[in-house]
């Protein structure tokens, strides 16, 4: 069946702005919410389901330029108002094409310890993958992640989750996790676009993909039977990368991922929500059935996309009763008024914001936004 959500209007989401936008912003933003294929625009609401224990706020692939900056700041200060037990970061904290600089590192790491609650965040792939691009600073990307690992994970007050218990399996890979928290096993994935850092013709980013391949399965193997021994009531994965689920076969740099989320669903018997980015676009939807999948429990499988630039918005997660549809959600964004006219100072965000329109994919099968 398909799931429901809880959507809303754009224009008075999180209280951003208290213009009224005009005419010409409010179709502008109709049409790309459609072309973005969130429906967010267009309001849909679900029945009342009682919300039961955890309930997280989430954001992804954002800001894109310092035009997106004061606007994402905003979001993430009035989802901290509502007191969750933590805020998800599912990775790409700057634009693909913007330079990695420890300067933008430093600004979004400014901006996880100013949070008055945890942040969860896992890299994506325009942090370090994708600099190796002469527009990104032509750089060695494994320099840009222990850069990364560095900047985030070393200091621990950078996203002062130690209240949250996380388990580290590999300490080379700090940035992979899991705790349990209000009967939910909360798994924190590497898995970045640009088909995981998956190049062929280099041997220094297949050794890197093979080797983090290799750390996400043992912590997923790790995480799954705590949380079977521990009869969680769902598990949540948090990762970047849009795996295209219902590609098939799937793409060699995720098959990995994919062939180990197989062999969770056959070892945890419970609901499973993957939460991702990198492809720019809302949706909530179970796509192993989509695909027509026989793999074991395909049908306990959901997966939950978020809002990504120059869309900033996010999602409120939360666990429900109902073991037919036992995960809500509601999008929200700001103000169409204030995220349109941030990008006018900014020629940097306008070119985002066209080379992301001109790749936004048609369906899943299509190759991510890098």
């Amino acid at each position: 069946m398909q799931p429901r959500f809880q959507g809303h209007p754009i224009q008075h989401q999180t209280g951003i702005a208290r213009r009224r936008p005009c005419r010409r912003i409010a179709v502008l933003t109709l049409l790309f919410s459609l072309i973005v294929g969130g429906g967010a625009a267009l309001s849909r609401e679900s029945s009342e389901q009682p919300e039961t224990g955890l309930r997280f706020f989430a954001v992804g692939d954002a800001p894109y330029g310092n035009a997106e900056y004061a606007p994402f700041e905003r979001l993430l200060q009035e989802a901290a108002e509502q007191d969750p037990p933590f805020i998800v970061h599912v990775g790409d904290i700057k634009g693909g094409g913007e330079p990695c600089t420890e300067a933008r590192n430093r600004r979004i790491a400014v901006l996880f310890q100013a949070q008055p609650v945890p942040v969860l965040y896992t890299p994506g792939d325009n942090e370090w993958t994708d600099c190796h691009r002469q527009s990104a600073g032509g750089l060695d990307p494994l320099e840009r992640l222990a850069a990364l690992r560095a900047r985030f994970f070393a200091d621990p007050e950078v996203l002062h989750n130690a209240a949250l218990e996380l388990q580290v399996p590999d300490p080379a890979y700090p940035e992979n996790a899991y705790t349990l928290k209000d009967g939910v096993m909360l798994v924190l994935l590497h898995v970045v676009g640009s088909d995981n850092n998956h190049r062929s013709k280099n041997s220094a980013a297949m050794a890197e993909w093979r080797q983090r391949s290799e750390a996400n399965r043992s912590l997923l193997r790790e995480a799954t039977e705590v949380a079977q021994q521990s009869q969680a009531r769902a598990m949540v994965l948090l990762f970047h990368a849009n795996p295209l689920f219902e590609r098939s076969p799937a793409s060699p740099g995720f098959a990995p991922f994919m062939a180990d989320l197989e062999v969770l669903l056959s070892s945890y018997s419970g609901p499973v929500l993957a939460v991702h980015g990198d492809t720019h676009r809302f949706q909530f939807n179970q796509p192993l059935l989509r695909k027509r999948s026989t793999a074991k429990g395909a049908e306990r499988l959901w997966r939950l996309e978020v809002p990504g630039s120059p869309f900033l918005g996010g999602v409120w997660v939360s666990l429900t009763s109902d073991p037919a549809e036992p995960f809500a959600i509601s999008v929200v964004y700001p103000s169409a008024a204030e995220a349109f006219t941030s990008f006018a100072p900014d020629i940097g965000s306008h070119r985002e914001l066209r080379n992301h329109r001109e790749g936004w994919p048609q369906h899943d099968e299509r190759a991510s936004v890098r």
